[in-house]
């Protein structure tokens, strides 16, 4: 199975990244976590329209670099476009991000963003994040965990939480690992992947960002909100009718039974996201699970995860 393709992925990324952090948070990890008080270069892996640094420069000190690093084409392209307006200094490569073509020691600080949940590989790309990262510079990763969402979003009124079959989200995603290796519940488990990768002073934060829609909200509020949501995968899609059979074939080739693809169907119908979201009161959970560690090149060598 070839690894997810993202070059028309640029509405996609830029609707609904804000569901997932809070700047304040965002400000709280840089200063008082870690402690990113010095100019440093930060290199970004898996960077799409460069986002995450966009949001991360201005908290930085003066002095500080950027550098991006995406295998899609039409995404750095979207990343030049936002950055020539931005005052930071910044570069962009077009690379495979399990062999960036950097030497050792490069960068301060590497980060990635929702990009080790989508890899067949991720091990691989975490110490190939090692390698470029100095001795004693620190590694951030920022991945989800889909079963826990899958229980703790909710809708007032239809008794989602209660109702939603957890089960058919676990077989789904653990079938999808066992075949591929993408982990769509990475999240939790990047500290594990660190330490593996020889990293040390090891930390692991859930984003504190839950989103609210409320009928009572301003219009155009809501409806960015909602169109986000939608974007986020809580609505049916347009031609769903037409490729329902499709679908229940998918689910029915990862493992899930029959009845619980009917009681998500039948909830995913009457829910109607895309048409009466926005009249629902409804809390969105962000729970992205930033890690971080420090690098120690002498401990990675020793376990073999960098020459």
């Amino acid at each position: 199975m070839a690894e997810e393709n993202w070059d028309d992925k640029f509405e996609y990324l830029q609707k609904g990244r804000f569901l997932y952090h809070n700047d304040d948070y965002l400000e709280f990890l840089v200063s008082n976590v870690w402690r990113l008080d010095k100019a440093c270069n930060i290199a970004d892996f898996g960077c799409g329209y460069g986002y995450l640094g966009a949001k991360l420069m201005p908290m930085l000190p003066e002095g500080s670099s950027y550098t991006g690093i995406d295998k899609s084409a039409s995404l750095l392209r979207e990343a030049k476009q936002l950055y020539s307006n931005l005052p930071y200094p910044h570069r962009f490569i077009e690379s495979e991000i399990y062999h960036v073509p950097i030497e050792d020691d490069s960068f301060d600080v590497t980060v990635s963003h929702a990009v080790l949940m989508h890899l067949e590989r991720p091990a691989d790309a975490l110490n190939e994040m090692v390698r470029v990262t100095c001795d004693g510079g620190i590694v951030i990763t920022c991945d989800a965990n889909r079963n826990a969402f899958g229980a703790l979003f909710y809708t007032d009124g239809l008794n989602v939480q209660e109702r939603i079959p957890l089960g058919l989200g676990q077989q789904l995603n653990k079938d999808i690992r066992e075949k591929t290796g993408i982990d769509y519940n990475i999240g939790i488990k990047t500290p594990v992947f660190m330490e593996k990768a020889g990293l040390k002073n090891i930390g692991c934060r859930i984003s504190d960002c839950v989103t609210f829609i409320f009928p009572s909200m301003e219009a155009g509020e809501k409806k960015s909100l909602h169109e986000a949501m939608c974007n986020e995968g809580l609505a049916l899609l347009e031609d769903y009718e037409q490729n329902m059979q499709k679908q229940v074939d998918r689910l029915l080739s990862h493992g899930v039974s029959r009845e619980e693809i009917d009681v998500q169907m039948e909830m995913e119908i009457e829910l109607d996201f895309r048409n009466k979201g926005d009249s629902y009161h409804t809390a969105f959970p962000g729970l992205m699970t930033c890690s971080y560690g420090t690098v120690d090149k002498r401990k990675a060598v020793e376990l073999g995860q960098i020459s």
